[in-house]
């Protein structure tokens, strides 16, 4: 198996671990469409180990691409890579990468890791931007047929499973890194106030469940037991 390939399948699962365990932490759920603790896929359980090691994976295949850019074609195990294609690969890479820095930030919490968090959620959607403006090799891809697919999804109603276009899913993936980044900012949220302006704000984004769990992951971390929330509630009170 090509090492560019297994590096990017494995980025895609260990980011589906992230964001179950995202989920599961923050207990968001909407209606009957994503339930974690009763249907659904099996999934891993988020490893640090695991993230790590793709992570170093992803960005060591990113050096040597850079490095290679120049060659006239680089061979990843059986599998060229001619420079045309190098900047459109070096781009989803770096992508992946840096979604799942940020969301592992987010899922351990802590101040420095919700700031860097916002910085590399920042970081992907501007690798987002230049994945939109390289060419999709093919139009139909094995193993992406819905009819194959609709026997592989988790136990839901009956309904149609439509797969996304390549635009509606760069456009999903611009929205949730837009909400995720949102989140982030939480920490600096210093009165009640503002905090009840914040989530206001974020709700009109009309978020998913993915942005939802994360803010309110973030939220138990800065608030915890809730002394920390009513301190504000009689600072504002106060000065109020």
């Amino acid at each position: 198996v090509s090492p560019l390939l297994n590096a990017y399948c494995m980025g895609v699962k260990v980011t589906s671990q992230l964001v179950r365990s995202i989920i599961l932490n923050g207990s968001v759920s909407q209606e009957e469409d994503f339930l974690p603790h009763t249907s659904g896929l099996p999934i891993d359980e988020f490893s640090s180990t695991a993230h790590q090691s793709c992570i170093n994976a992803l960005e060591s295949l990113e050096e040597v691409l850079q490095t290679r850019r120049n060659d006239q074609g680089s061979t990843f195990g059986p599998c060229a890579v001619g420079d045309e294609d190098s900047p459109a690969l070096i781009a989803r890479l770096r992508f992946r990468r840096l979604l799942m820095l940020g969301l592992v930030a987010v899922r351990t919490g802590g101040g420095v890791n919700v700031n860097a968090a916002g910085r590399w959620f920042a970081g992907a959607a501007a690798e987002l931007k230049h994945i939109s403006s390289t060419p999709a090799n093919g139009e139909q891809l094995v193993g992406f047929d819905p009819d194959v697919n609709r026997s592989r999804v988790s136990p839901t109603p009956p309904r149609p499973v439509k797969l996304k276009t390549r635009e509606d899913c760069q456009e999903c993936f611009a929205t949730l890194l837009q909400q995720l980044s949102y989140a982030c900012q939480v920490t600096a949220i210093n009165g009640f106030t503002d905090l009840r302006m914040y989530i206001t704000n974020f709700s009109l984004m009309g978020p998913g469940p993915i942005a939802t769990s994360a803010l309110h992951g973030l939220l138990k971390l800065k608030f915890g037991d809730g002394n920390a929330l009513q301190q504000m509630l009689l600072v504002d009170f106060a000065c109020g």
